[in-house]
């Protein structure tokens, strides 16, 4: 019987440059955003928040990076997922599921083949939180799918 399991994590520096390269990238598109970075056990590793953004966006953008750290997979495929359910009480349970988002702006965060965190933006539209989730990973040099 294994007793014990050693699970790889972000890095706060990874994961406080993550959420630098979004708020830059979101000045550069000229917007306000919020922007999280969770690790594997759902606890936040690093967090900015621009405070030209309302207040909302740090809830929204926690839930989005639980959902890809999660799930490993970018939050903009959740409604693509839901919708192709055959199961009408999943389609029902999962959008209302405490913590799931399945607005773009999610994106899990992948150090090879291992799956070690998720960041979450909000404040823009879902492509361009998405775009600023996208640069923050550029910005630590993970990638948001296995490789």
């Amino acid at each position: 019987m294994e007793k014990v399991l050693t699970q790889r994590t972000i890095h706060w520096q990874a994961a406080a440059a993550s959420c630098q390269g979004a708020l830059e990238k979101a000045r550069e598109l000229g917007i306000a955003v919020s922007a999280l970075v969770m690790d594997r056990g759902g606890n936040v590793v690093a967090s900015l928040r621009d405070p030209a953004t309302p207040f909302h966006t740090y809830a929204i953008a926690s839930d989005k990076a639980t959902t890809a750290a999660g799930f490993g997979i970018p939050t903009s495929q959740w409604w693509g997922y839901i919708e192709s359910m055959n199961s009408p009480s999943v389609k029902a349970a999962l959008p209302a599921a405490h913590r799931f988002a399945i607005l773009g702006g999610g994106v899990p965060m992948y150090d090879g083949a291992d799956l070690i965190g998720g960041i979450g933006v909000s404040g823009g539209t879902e492509e361009q939180d998405e775009a600023c989730a996208r640069a923050g990973l550029a910005a630590s040099g993970l990638a948001a799918v296995p490789g």
